[in-house]
């Protein structure tokens, strides 16, 4: 409504009422055929752009974020963050979470998981990169073309964004320098999720006690089918196993990663 004005009690009466705040106040327009909200940032002048969506397209989207391949069937929390960042329709949460309890995915993925064995925090995870999941990725016996033996992948707690880092002579100080590069790209975090893994803990625990920054260790990813990077591990897996059909070679491995968390 570019003259909120104009609007009338019994109008507004017809709209949700999750709406009718932004229509009074113009935060809702019309950009190349979609109503867009444009919802104020606390404390800032600035908005987030934040597409509503129709009930007939809501099915499709959660598909789309949450069973596919890179979703990886996370739970409700992470599923609406990572929708929240882009589209909103009233009752986001209640819907998100309806359906991740009726997914049969997750059934399949998360049999023995309880909410009280997965991560919890005592601060909300409102902004990106506050809480970063590592781990090690190996593609395979063969070095990639540029020499690198194995690979970091960092996966924010929020969004699910994942970063890589090569690494060539894999061991604690080359882990813990890749953990290092990631932080001075992205941001420094609250708090790191580590696996309690012989090349990854020791070294890198002492770094992250040396920058003042949280870590919490998991007892091991292969029992913990709820860490969030070992379910893009497997993304990666799947997809480089039609990369390398291609290629043949697991050489491509530092390619084929960089590609796919963005496809």
């Amino acid at each position: 409504a570019q003259n909120p004005s104009q609007i009338t009690n019994k109008q507004l009466s017809e709209v949700d009422h999750n709406y009718r705040g932004p229509l009074c106040n113009s935060q809702i327009s019309i950009e190349d055929d979609m109503l867009i909200l444009h919802e104020p940032i606390c404390g800032s002048t600035s908005h987030t752009r934040l597409q509503l969506v129709p009930r007939e397209l809501r099915n499709i989207l959660f598909i789309a974020f949450h069973t596919n391949a890179i979703g990886g069937h996370l739970n409700a929390y992470r599923t609406l963050h990572r929708l929240r960042l882009r589209f909103y329709w009233p009752g986001m949460y209640g819907y998100i979470k309806r359906m991740c309890s009726a997914c049969p995915g997750c059934a399949l993925s998360n049999p023995s998981r309880a909410k009280s064995s997965e991560l919890v925090y005592n601060f909300p995870v409102e902004a990106p990169f506050v809480v970063i999941h590592f781990d090690a990725y190996v593609a395979g016996k063969h070095a990639g073309f540029e020499g690198s033996d194995a690979y970091l992948i960092g996966a924010c707690g929020m969004s699910g964004f994942a970063c890589m880092e090569p690494i060539t002579n894999p061991s604690a100080t080359t882990f813990a320098s890749a953990i290092m590069r990631i932080l001075l790209r992205y941001g420094f975090c609250h708090t790191a999720v580590l696996d309690k893994d012989s090349k990854f803990f020791g070294v890198c625990h002492e770094e992250l006690d040396l920058l003042q920054i949280n870590c919490h260790i998991l007892s091991g990813s292969n029992h913990n089918p709820s860490m969030l990077v070992e379910r893009i591990n497997r993304y990666l897996n799947k997809g480089l196993r039609v990369m390398c059909n291609k290629h043949d070679s697991v050489r491509v491995a530092l390619k084929a990663i960089l590609l796919l968390p963005y496809t």
